[in-house]
Parts: structure tokens; sequence; C-alpha cells
């Protein structure tokens, strides 16, 4: 069973890009026991595996509330930091779940990554295949509704929806998701590490195709 994934902004999550040292042992032990594969999205992220602080405390590192999240999916817990609003957008979008947005998202990146073309909407890519093309007008149309987000809550930046959950006394922001409603973090084809935009690193590691190797029979799943 999939966790749920809620936007937070918890005071310990306040941290610059690429503190997370995921080689300490109760990290290493919760994507071990993940098989690193996300408990949010159940997609593999490999070595850009994160992880998660399930009941938000980061401080708090103990097994239970630990559990491996892809790039995607650990960034609803950092809204927050520095480079939140270049890597996500506030959407509106109450018909699905920000896991599976999230797992949409991916696959859009993938069909751009495997054509060769950049994963934002900053330019328009030469429609080549009916795949591109597919996956560009969902894109193009998962980003206008940022619109109506900014008619909910007045912006699209993340940053700013952190600075209104931070406000929330205790008790309603342990009921944000019912607050938030069909808020979701749109992911804009770019991920920060040490001020660095890595995601092209990541979607190489993630998609790219393995050369000089026999394929795989069809039954393997990686």
């Amino acid at each position: 069973m999939l966790l749920p994934l809620i936007p937070s902004a918890h005071p310990s999550a306040q941290r610059a890009e690429g503190n997370l040292d995921v080689r300490q042992e109760p990290y290493i032990q919760a994507l071990v026991r993940d098989r690193h594969t996300c408990r949010f999205c159940a997609l593999p992220a490999g070595s850009w595996q994160d992880v998660f602080s399930v009941n938000d405390d980061h401080a708090d590192i103990s097994a239970g509330n630990l559990a491996a999240a892809c790039p995607l999916c650990h960034g609803v817990q950092h809204i927050a930091d520095a480079h939140a609003d270049e890597q996500m957008r506030v959407i509106w979008l109450p018909e699905i779940t920000q896991n599976l947005l999230n797992v949409v998202v991916r696959g859009i990146h993938e069909v751009f990554f495997c054509e060769g073309l950049p994963c934002t909407l900053v330019k328009r890519p030469i429609f080549n295949t009916p795949a591109v093309s597919a996956a560009w007008r969902a894109y193009f149309a998962l980003d206008r509704r940022a619109s109506t987000a900014r008619s909910v809550i007045d912006s699209d930046r993340p940053r700013d929806l952190a600075a209104a959950l931070s406000a929330l006394d205790p008790h309603d922001y342990s009921r944000r998701a019912s607050l938030i409603g069909g808020l979701r973090l749109l992911h804009r084809g770019r991920h920060f590490q040490d001020g660095r935009d890595v995601y092209a690193d990541q979607l190489e590691a993630w998609f790219a195709k393995p050369t000089g190797t026999a394929p795989q029979p069809s039954s393997i799943k990686e």
C-alpha cells in the first residue's frame, strides 16, 4: 500500500539541498528494507532514492519513520527549500492524488528524455512522434492548472504554500490535507542539489538504455 503524500513545511525540513546524508546507517537500512523503491509512487530511483520522514519530523530517524522516496515524491516534503519554486509549481488538480500526479509526470519526462528533449515547458518541442505530442499536451494542460491554484491561494509558488502551512497552528497543520484540498505540486523537470540542477543525471540513470549488454528476458522487471 502506498503512503499518503501531503505537502508539508515542518521546521526540521528546512535545509540546504544536498545535506541529507543517506549514508547514515538508519537511512541505509530504510532503503534496503524498501528495496530502493519509492513508498509513495512504487517507482524505483536507484542511487537517486531519498529518504522521507513519515511523521514530518526529520530529527526522528527511527526505522518506522523512514521511507524510501524518489526525488519527485521527496520534494513534496521540502517546498520551502531555496530552489523549490524552480523545481515545482502549485496547481489545482483534485481529480488525482499527488502520488499519481508524480507517476504521470515521470512518464511524461521519460518520453521527452528518450527523444532527446528537455523535460521543461520552457520551449515547445518539435512534435516528431505521436508520443511527444501527447506528452507535451498533457504536461501543458497540467501546467495551466496553476491559474486555478492562483485563484485559490493567490500564488502558484511552493514557497508561498510553505509559508501558509508554517503559519498554521499545530491543530490545523495536522489536518492540512483537508485544508489543501485539490492543490498539487507539479514537477517542472528540474532538481537541485548543492545549487546544481542534477535532474538530467537522474533521468540518465533511470531511463538510459544500456549499451554493450545482452538484452534481458521480458519477464525481468527492473
